[in-house]
């Protein structure tokens, strides 16, 4: 097998926006998400050879579901913690439409598209202070 020129390629998060809704305890967050990804590049490794091929970037529609804890710190362990302070943890996956996109290059590439169907897991973990807080 020969050896590939090519590096592997990525794409970032540009820019996402979520809606989320929690009717009770028994139902996880659910809700409509859009996310856009910046351009991906196909690169050579070795020069002079620069970008081969690039996909451009594109805003994709989809839903998430996700859950989490949250839980007080003041008087965890014993630590003298205000009240109203709280460490949280999520877990988001989110699924995206899928999308044709041309691939944009030298002419030979005039008619090729790749197939897209993005699907992104997400873990946070915060530490969260709430104003008002009185300790119930």
């Amino acid at each position: 097998m020969a050896p590939s020129l090519c590096r592997p390629a990525s794409s970032s998060l540009k820019k996402a926006f979520a809606c989320r809704t929690k009717a009770s305890p028994l139902l996880r967050p659910a809700g409509f998400t859009q996310t856009r990804f910046d351009q991906i590049n196909f690169s050579a490794t070795t020069f002079p050879f620069g970008p081969v091929a690039a996909i451009g970037a594109h805003t994709y529609d989809g839903w998430f579901v996700g859950g989490g804890t949250e839980i007080a710190l003041s008087g965890l362990f014993g630590l003298p913690l205000p009240a109203g302070l709280f460490r949280r943890s999520e877990y988001r996956y989110s699924s995206f439409n899928s999308a044709d996109l041309p691939l944009i290059g030298n002419a030979s590439l005039t008619g090729v598209s790749e197939h897209m169907r993005p699907n992104v897991q997400t873990i946070t973990t915060s530490l969260v202070y709430r104003f008002n807080w009185w300790g119930h």
